[in-house]
Order: C-alpha cells, then structure tokens, then sequence
C-alpha cells in the first residue's frame, strides 16, 4: 500500500519490488516482482468477468441497437503501478480499451514506458488519480468520453481495483 511504502522509504528502504528493467537505456520502465508472480493468475481469475468480443451493448435510448454493430468496452484499472498488469492484460484482450492510472508520478512514466515499449492500440495514457478525491469517477469518465467523442460507437465500462493487502 502506498502509506507502507511511503513510511519505508521515510527510511530509507527502498521497495524490493521496483527495479528497473535491464533494456536498451533507460526508458523508465519499472518491474515488479510481483508481476511475475501472479500476472497469470489475475488474469484467469478476472478474464470470465470481461466482456468478450462479441458481446453487444443494448442502449435503451437509442433505436437503433439491430445497427450498432461497433460496440466497443472500457475497462478502467485504477492503482495500475509499474503498468505490466495492464500491458499484459490489453495483449490478451484487443477488443477492450485499457484506461490505466496511478498517483505516483514514477508509476504513470512506467505505465507510459510499458505501453509505449508494447505498442498497443488499446491502452491508453495513464491518468493521475486522487482516490482521495471523491470527483475521480467523474473526471476519468469525462475524459474518456471526450476522447470517444468522435465515435459513432456505444460504450460500457469497468473498473479494476487493486485489492487491499
């Protein structure tokens, strides 16, 4: 959790979890140990929750759903860290857009050194997010939807939160 990290590098302990990624130069990529550890089983575990591809999306206020065939899913993943959960999970789901986001300034260059290093269309920027700040929801989903603006396509969305420790 962040107060534990905080209050251990208060003291000089340096998590054992954020390493660097040994790559060509420096490209602000961290690795988790833990991402190695239990990526897959996270995976297995929220896989059977996610809309697939051929799921359809039924607007009640639009008449014409039978049209609508570009329906696309946004999952949110709020506290994404180093941004390998979320690579990860955005190569096993091309179908779905990938709305990653941190509070830690080391963590969002991670995230957009992980997404720039995987090439994927379908994770977007990091997003700084205060879960302090009871408007979270509504700025992540106003920016989102400005993004989508230009799109004829229906929506839904999810949310991914890391669990307590």
């Amino acid at each position: 959790c962040f107060a534990c990290m905080a209050s251990s590098s208060s003291l000089g302990y340096r998590p054992h979890f954020m390493g660097k990624v040994d790559d060509e130069g420096d490209d602000g990529r961290l690795d988790a140990a833990a991402f190695h550890r239990n990526h897959v089983p996270i995976w297995e575990a929220i896989a059977p929750f996610l809309p697939s591809s051929s799921t359809t999306i039924v607007d009640d206020n639009n008449d014409n759903n039978d049209k609508n065939s570009n329906n696309h899913h946004h999952i949110f993943e709020v506290g994404s860290g180093t941004g390998q959960h979320v690579v990860y999970f955005a190569s096993r789901s091309p179908h779905l857009t990938w709305w990653p986001s941190d509070i830690d300034e080391a963590h969002l260059k991670s995230i957009n050194a992980w997404r720039s290093n995987a090439g994927l269309s379908n994770v977007q920027s990091p997003h700084c997010i205060d879960l302090s700040d009871v408007n979270w929801p509504h700025i992540l989903l106003n920016e989102i939807e400005s993004s989508s603006s230009s799109s004829s396509s229906s929506s839904s969305s999810s949310s991914l939160t890391p669990s307590s420790p």
